[in-house]
Parts: C-alpha cells; sequence; structure tokens
C-alpha cells in the first residue's frame, strides 16, 4: 500500500512548484530593495542571482516531471531531485543573512 501511495505524495510535492518559486523570487526581490544601501551591490545582486537560480531549478524540475511518462515508476528519483532542489534553495535564502 505504501508503494502505491508514494507517487501520490510526490505529486503534491511538486503541485505547488511554481507558485513557491515564483513567490520565493517576487520576496527576494523585496528583501534586496529593504537592504540596498546597507549591503554592497554586488554581494546582493550575487545573492539575487542565486536566489532566481534556486527558483528556475524548480521551475524546470516541475516542467520535466510534467513531461515524464514514467513518473509513477520513477517517484523516489523525483522525490529526490526536488529534495535537492529545495536543499539548494535554503542554502540561498541561509546565506544572505550570512553575507549580510
Amino acid at each position: 500500500m505504501a508503494n502505491r501511495l508514494f507517487p501520490r505524495q510526490v505529486d503534491l510535492l511538486y503541485q505547488p512548484a511554481n507558485g513557491t518559486a515564483l513567490a520565493s523570487f517576487g520576496v527576494a526581490v523585496l528583501v534586496a530593495v529593504a537592504v540596498m544601501g546597507s549591503v554592497p551591490t554586488r554581494l546582493l545582486l550575487g545573492w539575487l542571482a542565486l536566489v532566481a537560480l534556486s527558483a528556475l531549478v524548480r521551475v524546470t524540475l516541475h516542467a520535466w516531471r510534467r513531461r515524464s511518462a514514467s513518473r509513477d515508476q520513477q517517484a523516489a528519483r523525483w522525490a529526490n531531485l526536488y529534495g535537492y532542489s529545495a536543499g539548494f534553495a535554503g542554502l540561498c535564502w541561509s546565506g544572505g543573512p550570512i553575507v549580510f
């Protein structure tokens, strides 16, 4: 029973991926505007570029998975890729306060 449910659980991970990626980038822009002037521009733009890259990775993964014919059979692979992309986004966001 657990194996039958796992692909549906992975579906739930990817369902809001595009919206959360867009929201993440939007909030990053707001943070960048808020700290502009107190943080060197080069560092700020570098951080913003990393957050944008992490959002792009998530949107791209979502698109690839949607087009995949074997997504249910490869649910563990897609779950791992989602975890890696979430970890990358977390590193990007946690790097901001360290750099600032």
